[in-house]
């Protein structure tokens, strides 16, 4: 049989031809056309997001039945990951496969030790984004740096489903490595002719992540790691050849694996403490990845503390009906203005919702009043007495009575389509930061520290772009303190692993650091749960407090 995958925006059909009756899945079929659909759930046919439509459409199984509407269902849409087409058909990709995103801030100098020369590479291995620069070992100077989607994304949006699909055996383990190695390998190869070198005179690499990322490229195994305890194979340093580890680099290369802190809390964290300062005892600190997979690490006189939670991709506009990567028309700040007044990332007209806008919205509605403290959207007649003007007209309920608000009408995006923001997308949004509350309680707790006491708080990640510390606190993303103490610090993990690379006379520093991190491992605390709880609702906001802008430009 021939399948024929139309894809979104116009691009070219992808076709090919598969047996019968082998039971082929449709994903399985794009796989092997490399077409990476998104599979949030790792093809567990658990989250109904992988939808296409076929025609002819194969009868739906029990399981699409009870996922996708009947609307849907009649219309010929099926779940990628579950329907095994019975003959020829086209495929109809409804949403767009996940694209490469414009950079996040990269600092134009890195610190390097003395007596160096030629070229490196530093590379930050996020579950969701690839970062990578080229660096000058004899200057510092960062020459080039991108970010690029992990393609990894195709088998799921978090660790556990990746690690899930792995559990399959060798052959799935071996496919998500070669994944994440063809979109490294990608990705270094721009940087390096950004940077005008060529990728064979690179002469060194360091690779940072978080323990899943670290063993799937490795290829180790991860069987531990997936199932309680969530205990990594070793978290010891790693220094392997380039061409073992299967990076287009010159054979010669080595490329250097800082040592992980344990459970899900990997060396991307240990760079963000490096390049922060945290690894030092001394003063009262917070740094919080605000990833898929969070972590935060949380340094004290006393020692430093570090845990990690299941964040999901919600602040990275994952698993949202508009959301959108850090990248053009992603909108980073919604304030009150006819009635809401929205703002991109670089200016231009909306096109979705990056993570730190729909904190944003959030944070708007909840002082606006359209939003109650337990998350609900309030429909039109339950607005308070005065409400913004024009905000009830923005407060609409979708087909199916799904309700949601129009935070940019139809004729001012560059979609065409109403952007607006759901009850579900709440949901996903109260879900991800009442799990990063609830790990920094945690560890406060153990550390013995109130929040009031902290000293600073960084917000680290692509998520920090546009992201305002005001928004983070009325939304509950971060315990009560001032918001003067909060800080955004971009890419932190980058750097990180980029002072590793040029100052390899820190990588023993780093190491011994890495031993005396105290790892609090959520899944063990009694009062995690009660703390997840607690952490779920938004604060009670004051009417009119509003979101501020946070730069850039309006639409």
């Amino acid at each position: 049989m021939r399948l024929s995958f139309v894809l979104p925006e116009g691009e070219a059909p992808v076709e090919g031809d598969f047996p019968l009756g082998r039971g082929v899945t449709v994903w399985e079929a794009a796989r092997r056309l490399g077409l990476p659909l998104a599979v949030p759930c790792g093809g567990q046919g658990l989250c109904g997001k992988c939808a296409v439509r076929l025609h002819p459409a194969p009868p739906p199984t029990p399981r699409e039945r009870r996922l996708l509407t009947a609307e849907q269902l009649a219309r010929g849409t099926r779940l990628a990951c579950l329907c095994q087409p019975e003959e020829s058909a086209v495929v109809q990709v409804e949403e767009a496969p996940p694209s490469p995103r414009p950079a996040a801030a990269f600092p134009a100098v890195v610190p390097v030790d003395p007596g160096q020369e030629g070229w490196g590479v530093a590379v930050d291995l996020g579950t969701t984004t690839l970062s990578a620069g080229c660096v000058d070992l004899a200057t510092g100077a960062v020459l080039a740096a991108a970010t690029a989607s992990n393609p990894q994304v195709q088998y799921g949006d978090d660790v556990l489903a990746r690690l899930g699909y792995a559990l399959k055996g060798p052959a799935a383990r071996e496919e998500l490595r070669r994944a994440v190695l063809e979109g490294l390998n990608a990705l270094i190869a721009k940087v390096a002719a950004e940077a005008g070198v060529p990728v064979e005179r690179l002469e060194s690499a360091v690779v940072v992540g978080n323990p899943a990322m670290h063993h799937l490229l490795l290829g180790l195994e991860v069987t531990h790691l997936a199932r309680a305890p969530h205990q990594p194979v070793s978290l010891e340093a790693r220094d392997e050849a380039a061409a073992a580890l299967g990076l287009s680099l010159a054979e010669e290369v080595r490329v250097y694996l800082p040592p992980l802190v344990g459970g899900f809390v990997g060396s991307d964290a240990l760079a963000m403490g490096l390049a922060e300062g945290l690894l030092t005892p001394g003063g009262r600190r917070l740094a919080v990845d605000l990833g898929t997979n969070g972590e935060a690490l949380l340094a004290t006189p006393d020692g430093v503390y570090a845990c990690s939670t299941a964040a999901g991709p919600a602040f990275e506009g994952g698993g949202l009906r508009c959301g959108l990567r850090a990248g053009p028309g992603a909108v980073v700040a919604v304030e009150p203005g006819r009635p809401l007044t929205v703002h991109t990332l670089d200016g231009s007209a909306p096109r979705g919702l990056a993570g730190s806008g729909v904190l944003s919205a959030a944070a708007t509605l909840l002082a606006l009043g359209a939003l109650t403290p337990n998350g609900r959207l309030r429909s039109p007649d339950e607005l308070p007495e005065s409400p913004w003007p024009g905000l009830a007209e923005r407060l609409v309920a979708l087909p199916g009575g799904l309700r949601a608000a129009v935070l940019v009408p139809a004729g001012e995006t560059a979609t065409g389509a109403d952007l607006v923001l759901t009850q579900n997308d709440l949901r996903h949004l109260q879900l991800a930061k009442g799990a990063l509350r609830a790990g920094v309680e945690a560890l406060l707790r153990r550390a013995g520290v109130d929040a009031g006491e902290l000293d600073e708080v960084l917000l680290a990640g692509a998520f920090s772009q546009g992201l305002l510390p005001e928004n983070a606190l009325a939304t509950g993303l971060l315990p009560p303190v001032a918001a003067a103490r909060v800080r955004a610090v971009g890419n932190a993990a980058w750097r990180g692993a980029a002072l590793l690379l040029g100052r390899p006379s820190l990588r023993e520093q780093a190491a011994e650091a890495a031993g005396r991190i105290v790892h609090v491992p959520l899944a063990d605390d009694p009062d995690f749960a009660a703390l997840y709880l607690a952490a779920l609702d938004f604060p009670v906001s004051p009417a009119g407090s509003g979101s501020r802008r946070p730069g850039g430009s309006a639409v």
